[in-house]
Order: structure tokens, then sequence, then C-alpha cells
């Protein structure tokens, strides 16, 4: 989202932008950051686990080369969906004792 093309369209106050836009972080892309993966992927499977109380914490060296080797487009919305449905293929997985 281009806020400050929104301004110039008229679509987004420019008041507010002001007071919104004190810092302006810039990341590399996560397809550049292939050690940050996992880390995050864990933090989210955490985060799904409790959500839906599950008892799945870890990601398995398998999962994690996975998760590496995946071309990360649009890691905000892959994040989520990948996260949360990992924590129940998990605890299914581990309900089944395998």
């Amino acid at each position: 989202m281009n806020l400050e093309k929104m301004v110039a369209e008229g679509r987004f106050r420019e008041d507010l932008l002001y007071r919104i836009n004190t810092m302006t972080l810039t990341l590399p892309p996560l397809r550049d950051r292939a050690d940050d993966i996992v880390p995050l992927a864990e933090r989210f499977l955490a985060a799904y686990a409790e959500k839906y109380r599950r008892s799945v914490t870890s990601i398995s060296e398998e999962a994690a080369q996975l998760l590496k080797a995946h071309a990360w487009r649009r890691f905000h919305h892959h994040r989520r969906t990948s996260s949360g449905s990992l924590s129940h293929i998990a605890n299914w997985w581990e309900l089944r004792g395998r």
C-alpha cells in the first residue's frame, strides 16, 4: 500500500500520514534472509499452538529445510496460513503416534 500515492490521489489524509510516517524501515525480502525463516516460523507455530491449544512447540529439521526451500514471495500472507496449517497438521500427526 503506497500511502503517499493515496495522499496525492486524495484517498488518504496528508496530516495523518505525517503523524504516522515518523520512521521508515526497509527490510530485505525473506527470500534473502534464509536464516530468519525457521525462527519466524517457530514463533508463529507457537502462537497458533497456544491459540488452538496444541502441544506442538518445534519444527523438525525436514520441515525447516522445506520452509527454507520455499519461494517466499508474500511472506505476510504465507506466514500465517502456513504456520496455522502447520500446527493443525503437526497435532494430527502427533495424535497418531508418529
